[in-house]
């Protein structure tokens, strides 16, 4: 990738719950960075006419597809839920198209030198090596009873489900161990709107690496 020293690119990720799509619209709205959702980018790769809707209608067949041609995302997702054979095929028929949208355009952007940073946010950024073009990786975290709360509340989320989910991402210390930089994100989004705005001028007298 083509350098641009006034253009950071930083990787944002963490768990379901954490807030790291809150995090990354406040470095949108506060910081003028550029955003590369993955899961929007990879929800218009599954519409009809993507780069992955017809692979994936050949793997898992016509019951996954409804009657306006559209995916069923739901049936996929309980097909794939517990079973990561099948999960790891529909990731290898959406990520690496994914990862080739998201790698362009981040170079493209930080050549042009618009924006001051480029926030690319995945849950899975570490699994599919999104983080190997960041110069900077956030792990952004909440305690546990947070993350449940705002699921249950937010998503509609059984405690069953939050559960299943939090067993197939990775733990809070493989996230620490991978990360740069650690953000925990469990009070109010004020607290961190701050905690973002003290990491990105350097003011370092708080230990984000709890």
């Amino acid at each position: 990738m083509k350098q641009n020293d006034s253009v950071k690119i930083l990787g944002l990720t963490g768990g379901v719950g954490s807030g790291k799509s809150t995090a990354a619209h406040i470095l949108e709205q506060d910081h003028h960075a550029f955003l590369l959702l993955a899961d929007d980018i990879a929800r218009d790769l599954m519409n009809p006419g993507g780069l992955s809707y017809d692979g994936i209608v050949e793997e898992f067949g016509p019951e996954v597809v409804k009657a306006d041609g559209t995916l069923d995302r739901g049936r996929l997702s309980v097909i794939v839920f517990q079973n990561p054979e099948r999960l790891a095929k529909l990731n290898s028929l959406i990520h690496p198209h994914v990862g080739g949208i998201i790698t362009e355009a981040a170079e493209i952007l930080k050549e042009e030198g618009t924006y001051p940073y480029i926030v690319v946010e995945s849950a899975n950024l570490f699994d599919v090596g999104y983080e190997v073009f960041c110069d900077e990786v956030w792990y952004i975290w909440a305690r546990d009873d947070v993350r449940k709360a705002r699921l249950m509340e937010n998503r509609g989320y059984s405690e069953e489900k939050i559960a299943d989910i939090v067993r197939q991402q990775k733990s809070h210390e493989e996230f620490l161990a991978l990360a740069d930089v650690a953000i925990e994100n469990s009070g109010t989004e004020e607290e961190l709107r701050e905690k973002i705005r003290l990491q990105l001028t350097g003011d370092n007298h708080i230990d984000f690496m709890l």
